[in-house]
């Protein structure tokens, strides 16, 4: 799981640097959500970066044979 998150993490901050969103603030979460630049697009790159987690997670379990994990 963890070269997941770190695609995912990789991916996340590339879109953020790519489409110039910035934070003024040096902390995060949604009580700095008003110091965010461009934050339309600093939610897309992390929702893209999530998705991409979530991708080669799911598949990284599928691989292994453990398809019991992914049922609901």
């Amino acid at each position: 799981m963890i070269p997941a998150t770190m695609a995912g993490g990789a991916i996340t901050g590339v879109l953020t640097v790519t489409f110039g969103a910035t934070m003024a603030v040096p902390h995060g979460g949604f009580l700095a959500a008003d110091h965010l630049g461009k934050p339309l697009l600093f939610v897309t790159a992390v929702a893209a970066g999530s998705l991409v987690t979530a991708g080669l997670a799911l598949s990284a379990l599928a691989a292994l044979g453990l398809e019991w994990a992914l049922e609901s």
